[in-house]
């Protein structure tokens, strides 16, 4: 919506003429993944790259507080980082996971990324100012608890989670809130509850055959005159 509102601004299109057809995910990928949901401990899953401009360090930190306030056990989580991390992070990180939750696998085949990711507790998306990468596509799709987190407020990502019901995005610097999200989600694992309820029907509107089709009609539209 913020791009479309962007170009109707900048280039003085006409809205009626305008159609903004979301990235998506393949339904394919996710034939033949296999699910455990009896993870010996609460795990997040970070899929993808962490570039310099990300800050994988809010993260750990209110883990460690967790962990310090005793509110979490330090041998009962762990934190999976499949893909690519800038070096100078992978540094910082080593430095202050003091519980040693953190684990790097590098890089995965696209398969094992996503059966990584599904068979884990919690998504971790690194987000930015405007709009959002097309990893979140996949990610509302694993039907798993997504944590967003950006260095500042984003309206494009909140409301793709908002309506997908399949998350929720913060601020950096808002801990308290990321620590009840968290706290919500770790004790109903260890008491075995399944308290994750997604939208299925608003999250397969993302799924790439169905906007191919919402391309398709627009194509025909336009050719109609």
């Amino acid at each position: 919506e913020s791009f479309k509102n962007d170009y109707i601004e900048k280039y003085r299109i006409q809205p009626g003429k305008l159609f903004e057809i979301t990235n998506g995910y393949d339904e394919d990928d996710f034939i033949d993944i296999e699910i455990n949901n009896e993870n010996k401990k609460f795990t997040f899953c970070y899929n993808g790259v962490v570039y310099i401009d990300r800050n994988p360090l809010v993260l750990l930190r209110i883990i460690n507080g967790l962990v310090d306030e005793k509110k979490i056990e330090s041998d009962s989580i762990q934190w999976n980082f499949n893909g690519s991390i800038e070096e100078r992070w992978k540094i910082m990180l080593k430095k202050e996971d003091r519980y040693g939750i953190i684990k790097y696998n590098g890089y995965l085949s696209h398969h094992d990324s996503i059966q990584s990711a599904m068979n884990s507790d919690m998504l971790v998306l690194f987000g930015g100012v405007v709009g959002y990468t097309g990893k979140v596509f996949e990610y509302i799709r694993m039907g798993k608890p997504i944590l967003g987190l950006v260095p500042s407020y984003n309206n494009s990502l909140n409301k793709l989670l908002n309506n997908t019901n399949t998350g929720k995005n913060f601020i950096y610097d808002d801990t308290e809130n990321i620590k009840d999200f968290i706290l919500e989600y770790y004790n109903s694992w260890k008491d075995n509850k399944y308290i994750f309820s997604a939208n299925y029907t608003k999250i397969k509107k993302y799924d790439r055959a169905y906007t191919a089709h919402i391309l398709a009609d627009v194509f025909t539209k336009v050719l109609e005159g």
